[in-house]
């Protein structure tokens, strides 16, 4: 039976780039399906983008922590400011 070919460091990247992501969309919040994901290492993960929740920046967080693989998250989560409505 041949071996399996070892995948390359920027694909390892690539797969936990993906794994994360999916994970995010599982948990069903349209304001994550903004963030990206790009991993630097193949166990080091960077999440990117905006949402108007804090909670959602952590959940994005401990979602991405609790990821088979991930050993570090670098959040770049920005939180707006939600919109005040009109006095």
């Amino acid at each position: 039976m041949p071996a399996m070919p070892l995948m390359s460091a920027a694909d390892r990247c690539l797969e936990l780039a993906n794994r994360v992501r999916h994970a995010l969309e599982l948990l069903g919040y349209p304001d994550l399906n903004q963030i990206s994901c790009e991993a630097s290492t193949a166990d080091e993960i960077t999440l990117r983008g905006s949402t108007n929740s804090l909670y959602l920046r952590q959940a994005a967080h401990a979602v991405a922590q609790h990821v088979p693989g991930v050993q570090k998250v670098r959040n770049r989560i920005v939180v707006l400011d939600p919109v005040q409505p009109a006095a």
